[in-house]
């Protein structure tokens, strides 16, 4: 059939397990656990559809997040990880690396990549990711607000859980108002400059 129907269906089945991601990792969250390699590839589906989050082997309590070596995949580590702040890491952290992976849902690409690791790190410290939009013309603009949220370079402009991310998910898909709004001009050009 229709191709417009087929993107529709499937970018609402991709929610709805999306979703359901950030329910287990919100239930992580609960348990004080903050898993700090979300990615992809750490990302599976059990027969009935159901969502297993694996690889915690870089997990860490809540309170012992020490200081060390920075840890986990460049391109879905949260710029606070990045930078080696461990002091800055928390729950926030895997929403970043949630939004990363939902921008890879959506536009068929992760946020930031570059040659090399370390190149890929200094993107994700440094800059702002290219709109949803600009990569996939299909990208409705609540949901592009919705994971260009997640995406913030500062922890405290995230969503301050996952909970309230698979919430506002759900109001999307039900086709309600988001709370989120886009950045405006004027941060977007401070966040550029």
């Amino acid at each position: 059939g229709d191709p417009e129907a087929t993107e529709t269906y499937g970018r609402f089945r991709m929610l709805q397990v999306f979703t359901q991601l950030c329910m287990a990792v919100d239930y992580a969250h609960s348990e004080g656990v903050i898993h700090r390699d979300l990615k992809p590839e750490n990302i599976m589906l059990g027969d009935f559809g159901e969502v297993f989050v694996m690889d915690w082997g870089l997990s860490k309590l809540g309170d012992d997040l020490s200081e060390g070596a920075i840890v986990g995949t460049p391109g879905y580590m949260a710029p606070e990880m990045a930078r080696g702040d461990h002091k800055e890491v928390d729950e926030r952290s895997d929403i970043w690396a949630l939004g990363a992976i939902l921008y890879e849902l959506l536009t068929g690409q992760a946020p930031f990549r570059a040659e090399t690791p370390m190149a890929t790190l200094l993107k994700v410290m440094e800059e702002q990711p290219v709109s949803p939009k600009t990569v996939n013309a299909f990208v409705p603009p609540d949901l592009e607000t919705i994971c260009l949220k997640c995406l913030e370079k500062r922890p405290d402009r995230r969503y301050p859980s996952a909970r309230i991310l698979a919430e506002e998910l759900e109001r999307f898909l039900k086709h309600e108002p988001i709370q989120a709004r886009p950045a405006s001009s004027l941060r977007k050009a401070w966040a550029w400059a």
